[in-house]
C-alpha cells in the first residue's frame, strides 16, 4: 500500500509541474501579446497626434467648411481669410483645436464662420487682430493672453456698423 501511495504522490507531482509550466507558458503569452498591444496602441495615438499637428496656414483660407484635426498648431504670420459662405471648424470637443502664436501678427478677416479654436501666446507685433465682417460667425474662439501690445485688439469692425455673431468667445483686452 506504501508503494501505490507513493506512486501516486510521484504521478500527481508530475502532473501538477505540467500545469504550472502550462500555466506560465500561457502567462508569458498573454504578457506579450499585451505589451504588444500597448506599444502598438501609443505608435498610433503618437501618429495621430502628429499628424495632426503643423502650421496653420494649411487651414487659414478655407473653401466650403473646413475642419482642423485636432492638436496642436503653428500660427506664424498666416493670414486668416474666412469668406462668406465658408467655414472653418476645430474638430473635437471645444479646446482640442490650439494654435500658438510663434511669429508676425494674429490677423486676418472672417466674413463665414469660425468656430471651436483656442490661440495662445503673445502677439510678436503690434496692431494684432481679426476684422469680424458683416455676417461673420464666431462662436468658441478663445485668446486667453490677448495681443499685450497698445494697438493691438481680438475682434474688430473694419466698417464700424458691421453686424456678426460672436457667443462662446472670450480674449483679453476685447
Amino acid at each position: 500500500m506504501a508503494d501505490s501511495h507513493t506512486g501516486d504522490d510521484e504521478q500527481n507531482g508530475t502532473a501538477t509541474e505540467q500545469k504550472e509550466q502550462a500555466t506560465a507558458s500561457r502567462r508569458t503569452l498573454l504578457k506579450g501579446i499585451g505589451a504588444f498591444a500597448t506599444v502598438s496602441g501609443a505608435g498610433v495615438l503618437a501618429s495621430e497626434a502628429a499628424s495632426a499637428s503643423g502650421h496653420f496656414g494649411e487651414y487659414s483660407e478655407p473653401n466650403g467648411e473646413v475642419t482642423i484635426p485636432p492638436g496642436e498648431y503653428t500660427w506664424d504670420d498666416d493670414d486668416l481669410d474666412i469668406g462668406s459662405g465658408d467655414a472653418l471648424v476645430g474638430g473635437g470637443d471645444p479646446g482640442d483645436v490650439v494654435v500658438n502664436m510663434a511669429g508676425g501678427t494674429m490677423d486676418g478677416s472672417i466674413a463665414g464662420t469660425m468656430r471651436n479654436i483656442v490661440v495662445r501666446g503673445d502677439n510678436k507685433d503690434s496692431k494684432a487682430g481679426i476684422d469680424a465682417e458683416d455676417g461673420a460667425l464666431i462662436d468658441g474662439f478663445h485668446w486667453p493672453e490677448g495681443g499685450q501690445q497698445s494697438e493691438d485688439r481680438c475682434l474688430f469692425t473694419p466698417g464700424g456698423g458691421d453686424r456678426g455673431t460672436v457667443r462662446n468667445s472670450r480674449g483679453r483686452g476685447w
